[in-house]
């Protein structure tokens, strides 16, 4: 995956170290974990999958790589299912 984004018809506000989602069709309010808003954040349309991983692996150096990996891949997987991931650039 590269060029991660989230997607555009969504809006979203970080309080307090957490993004608080408004699904797509503005019914529901989604709240993300503090790590889960870092994800959230480079979600910009500059880093793939990989650099995203690599940035939290700096950032938490005592978890485990293959964890970060597995969990920003499920992250990812649901962005993707509740339709909040953008599509990648070329």
């Amino acid at each position: 995956m590269a060029g991660l984004r989230r997607a555009e018809e969504c809006q979203y506000d970080v309080v307090q170290g957490r993004a608080i989602i408004i699904d797509r069709d503005g019914t529901e309010l989604i709240t993300l974990s503090p790590v889960a808003t870092l994800v959230w954040d480079a979600l910009d349309g500059t880093r793939d999958e990989s650099a995203i991983v690599a940035e939290l692996a700096d950032r938490f150096p005592d978890v485990p790589r293959p964890q970060i990996n597995e969990d920003v891949r499920a992250f990812l997987r649901e962005l993707e299912t509740l339709a909040l991931l953008g599509g990648a650039d070329a």
